[in-house]
């Protein structure tokens, strides 16, 4: 009986490596750069290089030797992780590496710049990052804030044990100082007050707002400090500040079709803030006659959505009148 042959051994795909002996060699055409993220519960992340425009995905399964460290990564900084080699394989929408090896440490980092760029980030986008239960009056719980992922990079580089603390609701001391630096400190019973107190200091050239609030005005029982501080990005908080004034407007300034000079004490008014003196559509003894009175006086700058009102108003009156006359309820 002739016994066939053993197979051939695997060949390696271009582009990737080879195992010999159970271990994978380096490939060819290996490329160097830095791990931006790496998120190692989830088991990926992402390198940045300068000949890639995008960032290159990576999986933990692709690298050789040792895994890479836990690395939420820092937002709108340049990637600082861990040095990598590796390798780009074709075929997919995006870069992705299909072989991976720890080639050097991390950067170092000023912990108290990257919590200001971090914090930032965060407090500038509340509605994607923060838990909306934890805000008020545009003002977040600082311990809320400090326990996303995003500042978890920050925190440890303050505090390596930071992130562990946050977690047991303890406010590292390391941490607090470096926010001290950035923010106005103000201490107050509530969010107006601490907005009042705020402006008034008038000092612009810091980037955060933190307000404690006064433990009487919580409750009889004793609250830890860590609870009672709430901060709010000041550039954010400025904006929030003349939206309010351009809504505060006198209504003298307004135009009449909302409002404004002579027209706007009075009765409630309808939607799009449209009131007319002598000429109330949202009257009861306004006849469709009168509607049509005032659509004929409507400036040409008035707003689109006020003339729709209108015309929609004196059908509505027509109509009304017309089955009236019909009988009809």
């Amino acid at each position: 009986e002739v016994v066939p042959p053993p197979p051939p051994p695997p060949v390696a795909e271009s582009g990737t490596g080879a195992r010999r002996n159970g271990e994978m060699t380096a490939p060819e055409q290996v490329k160097k750069g830095r791990l931006r993220s790496f998120l190692l519960e989830k088991g990926f992340g992402f390198i940045s290089l300068e000949d890639i425009e995008l960032d290159v995905f990576v999986h933990v399964s692709t690298f050789e030797g040792r895994k890479p460290n836990d690395f939420p990564g820092l937002p709108g900084l340049p990637p600082v992780g861990q040095e990598v080699e590796f390798t780009v394989s074709e075929g997919h929408a995006r870069p992705r590496a299909n072989w991976a090896r720890i080639s050097g440490p991390a950067l170092p980092m000023d912990g108290g710049k990257v919590l200001c760029k971090s914090l930032g980030y965060v407090l500038q986008r509340p509605e994607r990052y923060l838990d909306l239960r934890y805000m008020v009056k545009g003002w977040a719980t600082l311990l809320h804030v400090l326990q996303h992922d995003l500042l978890k990079t920050a925190i440890e580089a303050l505090a390596p044990e930071g992130a562990q603390k946050l977690s047991q609701g303890v406010l590292p001391e390391a941490v607090l100082a470096a926010i001290e630096d950035l923010a106005v400190c103000v201490v107050a019973p509530n969010a107006e007050a601490a907005n009042e107190k705020i402006a008034a200091e008038g000092q612009d050239q810091f980037n955060f707002h933190v307000w404690l609030q006064q433990e009487a005005f919580l409750s009889d029982e004793a609250v830890p400090e860590a609870e009672r501080l709430w901060i709010r990005h000041a550039s954010r908080a400025r904006s929030e500040d003349m939206r309010h004034r351009r809504e505060e407007t006198h209504p003298e300034d307004k135009p009449w079709w909302q409002g404004g000079g002579d027209t706007a004490a009075g009765a409630e008014w309808e939607p799009h803030q449209l009131k007319a003196s002598h000429l109330n559509p949202s009257s009861e003894s306004c006849s469709s006659e009168d509607v049509l009175k005032v659509l004929a006086h409507l400036p040409l700058s008035a707003p689109m959505e006020v003339r729709r009102y209108l015309e929609n108003w004196e059908r509505k009156l027509r109509k009304t009148t017309r089955c009236q006359a019909h009988g009809v309820a």
